[in-house]
């Protein structure tokens, strides 16, 4: 039976670079989030944008930000008859919400005082959907996999752990031959991904003009419910 995986993550927490290094390190494709035509595999967006993926089958591995997304791209593998397993990454929260409400701001700057608080609330919901995803897939941990974005990112080579951990799930769960075999190369994968994702889907929200003080008020009225995320991610076995 074929076999494929869930990768799951809240927006702006690294779910493009994860993609990127899956398909370099697999040379399969990742299928973007369902009913986004405009999400293509990565490395078709990047090398070769004239190839059409259309079966299930042809994808090692399926995004998704709602919980919605996930629970579609879950039922289309089993009506497939294709085994999955779940990657899920997570940003702190704080960061992650930060990130995904500048977006916004900077998008929508004449919004109203309530806009932002609806926005803000709608992604505290929003990352509460990934704890509770990853809550469900613990019962078959054999088949789970949570990493760090912070870990993906580490400058200090810290991330050889993050992407080996990714490799290994990968590796164990998959019948693709994987030719990583030392840190060099698995080095060179990683700094490759991280070129093509930045190509595909160049960070903006950190180039992007917005009133910093007025965001930090509004984030700072969420200040509890932030926490309250920070706390549940503590019982979570989080790859670093």
């Amino acid at each position: 039976m074929s076999q494929s995986f869930l990768l799951h993550s809240f927006p702006r927490s690294g779910n493009h670079l994860v993609r990127a290094f899956i398909e370099i390190a697999t040379k399969k494709p990742t299928q973007g989030c369902p009913g986004n035509p405009l999400d293509k595999p990565i490395l078709q967006q990047y090398f070769d944008s004239r190839r059409v993926y259309t079966k299930g089958s042809d994808y090692i591995a399926l995004k998704s930000h709602f919980q919605q997304e996930y629970l579609i791209n879950k039922q289309q593998l089993k009506s497939q008859d294709i085994n999955s397993s779940t990657i899920i990454i997570f940003r702190e929260p704080l960061a992650a919400i930060s990130s995904h409400y500048k977006r916004f701001c900077s998008t929508t700057p004449f919004q109203r005082k309530e806009a932002h608080a609806r926005m803000l609330e709608r992604s505290i919901n929003l990352y509460q959907e990934s704890i509770n995803i990853a809550e469900d897939a613990k019962g078959n941990s054999s088949h789970l996999l949570i990493i760090s974005f912070e870990g993906l990112v580490d400058k200090n080579h810290a991330n050889l752990t993050a992407f080996n951990s990714l490799l290994q799930f990968i590796k164990k769960g998959s019948n693709t031959s994987l030719s990583l075999s030392n840190s060099i190369i698995l080095s060179k994968c990683i700094e490759q991904a991280k070129l093509t994702a930045r190509a595909v889907k160049p960070d903006q929200a950190s180039r992007l003009t917005v009133d910093e003080n007025s965001m930090k008020a509004n984030l700072m009225g969420f200040s509890k419910q932030i926490e309250n995320l920070q706390k549940q991610l503590t019982g979570l076995a989080i790859k670093n």
